[in-house]
């Protein structure tokens, strides 16, 4: 029995990891480098959500733990195993599914996702420069025959910038460890299923279900480990009183059973047992409510609006002939691996350049502006879907949002009716989100009733109705002009402006 490491999680309550991942992976400088990027970009509206990319890969890598620990003999009780082959595949795949989890986010930007769109400045070729870096690393690490395969599903995996930089670090800098733990574990490491898990990229091989069953365990776009942590670490962390998700109760009804798919071929899934519908209902439930009243706050929109739009104003000081090859330095697989690139980083960059307005207005809070309206119900009520009886004229929802929520030519046009407002002094900074309502895919969560596979969407149709995405725009102004604005009258105003109105119908 291997020596362990007893980590006490407020979420998980006690981890254990074998002191060789410790000694090898988790002491090492570079994951060591999450416990300085910010899990999230809430704590500027929940101060107690002091979480970090470090605890939750070790709570990803938790949960990944329980889930192929529990499945080991569900596989083998399976009647007529037709692809489950051997212990020493599914052993295999366990290990390297539990590295890959820990490793998973081992690659994230500063700031978490507020920043790794920067990470798709540099192209090469047409696509993105660590696209060609993953695969220049992988080709090196397995057969060709393996990697003219993997190509040819990588390009329908569409992996997020963080995603591809954490399987690049995974089987650069990692690529002796993963091996020398394998090894002690008697199998061997699988550079090409690490980076499938991590980047969420199935085998199109009919002959591969068990590995893309352990794949969407971690990357998937219904229920995965990864969603599963952070779901619950977001909700309890920063203390916002939502639903309870019984991750152990899910985890324990994880069952994996034979399906015939839509070309009429058997192939092997996982499923979740009747009992666990009330618990997926939460994990539903629980994540829109982190999208619909944390992730989209206005403070939250606001505040990830100026770091983001800071570091290209600082660009611009830093590198006025060529400002995205200064982004493109610091947002690179590079200068992690080198420099352990970190929110530290970008705080003493923001410190250096506080001279400029919107990179001082994240320092000095009382100085930011204030949103007219503070959430997507508040704006559904002042701008209808439908407004045919007006007298200001027909205005379009849609032609608002799209003009508004531009970064082009048209949406300056409108920040300047505004500014002619008669209200002097009034600017206004224009953010466009969205509510992620429909972000967990219900369709693809099976569930296992009465011998019979449902998909969740199917049984829980009513009291879940599929809600596209939901964007809308918040608008910023001082805080001294709000306060004495008729907020009403200034929205009228808005709707007034002429390339707003409705289309007549063709």
């Amino acid at each position: 029995m291997k020596d362990v490491k007893i980590i006490r999680d407020t979420v998980h309550g006690y981890i254990k990891i074998d002191k060789d991942i410790v000694n090898t992976i988790i002491d090492s400088p570079l994951f060591q480098r999450l416990r300085r990027i910010e899990q999230t970009s809430m704590r500027c509206l929940y101060p107690s959500a002091r979480h970090d990319r470090f605890i939750h890969s070790i709570g990803t890598y938790h949960l990944a733990k329980q889930i192929s620990d529990s499945l080991t003999d569900k596989f083998q009780e399976l009647p007529n195993n037709k692809f489950f082959f051997n212990d020493e595949l599914f052993n295999k795949l366990r290990i390297n599914f539990q590295l890959a989890a820990l490793l998973h986010d081992v690659g994230h930007s500063p700031f978490s996702h507020t920043l790794e769109g920067y990470f798709k400045l540099e192209k090469l070729n047409h696509d993105i420069k660590i696209n060609w870096q993953l695969k220049d690393a992988l080709s090196s690490c397995i057969k060709s025959e393996e990697y003219n395969e993997f190509k040819k599903d990588y390009i329908k995996s569409n992996p997020s910038p963080h995603e591809i930089v954490s399987a690049f670090i995974a089987i650069t800098s990692f690529k002796i460890e993963l091996q020398e733990l394998c090894c002690s574990r008697e199998t061997v490491v699988d550079y090409n299923f690490i980076v499938r898990a991590i980047t969420g990229t199935l085998y199109s091989d009919s002959n591969k279900s068990l590995e893309n069953c352990f794949i969407k365990l971690l990357n998937s776009s219904a229920i995965d480990v990864d969603k599963l942590d952070y779901i619950t670490r977001d909700s309890q962390l920063s203390g916002y009183d939502n639903v309870k998700v019984d991750t152990e109760r899910l985890i324990s009804s994880i069952t994996p059973c034979y399906f015939i798919n839509k070309n009429n071929k058997e192939q092997l899934i996982l499923a979740y047992n009747k009992t666990a519908l009330s618990v997926i209902q939460n994990v539903v439930t629980c994540r829109n409510l982190l999208y619909t009243w944390i992730y989209s706050h206005h403070k939250v929109q606001y505040e990830t609006y100026l770091i983001s739009h800071s570091i290209k104003e600082i660009a611009q000081v830093e590198n006025t002939d060529s400002p995205n090859e200064f982004i493109s330095s610091l947002f690179s697989a590079e200068n992690i691996k080198q420099n352990y690139f970190c929110d530290d980083d970008i705080w003493c960059l923001l410190k250096k350049h506080r001279d400029i307005p919107c990179v001082n207005e994240i320092f000095d809070r009382g100085n930011q502006k204030k949103a007219l309206w503070k959430s997507f119900v508040e704006f559904k009520e002042l701008f209808p879907e439908e407004e045919f009886n007006l007298k200001i004229g027909d205005f379009s929802v849609e032609n608002f949002k799209s003009i508004a929520g531009s970064d082009g030519e048209e949406a300056e046009e409108f920040k300047e009716y505004v500014r002619s407002y008669n209200e002097p002094g009034i600017e206004a900074k224009l953010i466009k989100t969205s509510i992620k309502l429909s972000s967990i895919d219900r369709s693809a969560i099976l569930i296992l009733l009465n011998g019979n596979i449902y998909s969740y969407n199917t049984l829980l149709e009513e009291m879940n109705p599929n809600l596209s995405i939901k964007n809308f725009l918040y608008i910023y102004i001082d805080k001294e002009i709000k306060s004495n604005m008729d907020i009403l009258e200034f929205i009228r105003y808005i709707k007034k402006y002429s390339k707003f109105k409705m289309m007549p119908p063709q």
